[in-house]
């Protein structure tokens, strides 16, 4: 088979694929049992009746574009404490022909031993992601193994700050972060849903305005909202662009989901996830920036179309109307 991604496989590649992962998720199931779950139950439910079905032809038609995503909520273990993560995994069509996508959230570490542990295992798919080898067992153990591992090194680097200052320790503070992201244009539905499930996931909150042309605000903690970027960035737009991102180190003991300004200022009654406004309500739009105090964020970033202290990022592919 090819490697090159779902296009190049033919109907009976992508039904080998299929029946592949199905089985290779009904064994996470049975091995982590509550700590596994799939995120994306109605695509595997679609995926398993085409199988069942024998139509390889229509797996390809309807679902060659559905990736399907699993969780594992893991936990390492240490003699002086314990830090948990969700280690979530996205699989392509084509995989296990393909390597799987993965992210770390909702990490107890503090953020750059966070960003250490995800790094790690996305080194370790595309060093031991072998075509045809199923990976996420190997993958889950290694996550766990790494989270231990920087849960002990977080000990030692605590005691040693603790006795270097006299026995005294302080806690980490939160990073509040928050961007503004302009499209050229935010159609696609499937796009649109993404975007909603993964702020969710994510524990971030904010805004978006579709249309032409499309403005999105998340906030959250600066983790989170650096991995929304980074997985809206890896979609196919016509053009994105970061116009402004901005984050800040909390009072210790302040929690970012009661300093966000979303929250406090715009009136988001709802838990986590991006709200989306209607094609025609850019000054909707404005109006919550303004309540906000990021009124002149907003002409600056959104209105100018340049973007504002940030780098352009994301850029190239198709229209993202299909």
């Amino acid at each position: 088979m090819s490697t090159s991604g779902p296009l190049a496989c033919t109907s009976d590649d992508l039904m080998d694929a299929r029946v592949a992962q199905l089985a290779e998720l009904e064994a996470m199931k049975c091995i982590y049992c509550d700590d596994f779950s799939i995120l994306t139950p109605g695509v595997e439910a679609q995926i398993q009746e085409i199988v069942e079905s024998q139509n390889a032809q229509d797996l390809v038609i309807t679902t060659s574009d559905l990736a399907v995503r699993c969780a594992f909520s893991l936990v390492g273990e240490s003699e002086a404490g314990r830090a948990v993560a969700e280690l979530h995994v996205t699989l392509p069509s084509a995989y296990p022909y393909t390597p799987p996508e993965v992210s770390v959230v909702h990490c107890s570490l503090p953020r750059a031993s966070t960003s250490a542990l995800q790094q790690s295992c996305r080194g370790f798919v595309q060093a031991e992601h072998c075509p045809g080898a199923e990976l996420l067992l190997q993958l889950a153990s290694r996550c766990t193994e790494q989270l231990q591992n920087l849960q002990q090194q977080e000990e030692e680097s605590t005691a040693a700050t603790a006795a270097a200052a006299g026995g005294t320790t302080s806690v980490a503070a939160q990073c509040l972060g928050r961007a503004v992201v302009w499209f050229h244009h935010i159609k696609s539905s499937k796009k649109k849903a993404s975007i909603a499930s993964w702020s969710a996931e994510l524990n971030t909150r904010g805004f978006a305005k579709p249309g032409y042309p499309g403005v999105l605000y998340a906030e959250g903690e600066k983790g989170d909202v650096d991995e929304l970027l980074h997985r809206m960035r890896a979609q196919r737009w016509k053009a994105m662009a970061v116009r402004a991102e901005e984050w800040q180190e909390l009072p210790p003991g302040e929690q970012v989901s009661t300093s966000a300004l979303y929250n406090a200022h715009s009136g988001w009654s709802g838990g986590a996830g991006i709200e989306f406004l209607g094609e025609s309500d850019m000054g909707e739009a404005a109006a919550r920036f303004t309540a906000m105090g990021l009124g002149d964020l907003f002409k600056r970033a959104v209105l100018k179309m340049k973007p504002v202290g940030a780098a352009e990022g994301g850029a190239g592919g198709d229209s993202d109307s299909d």
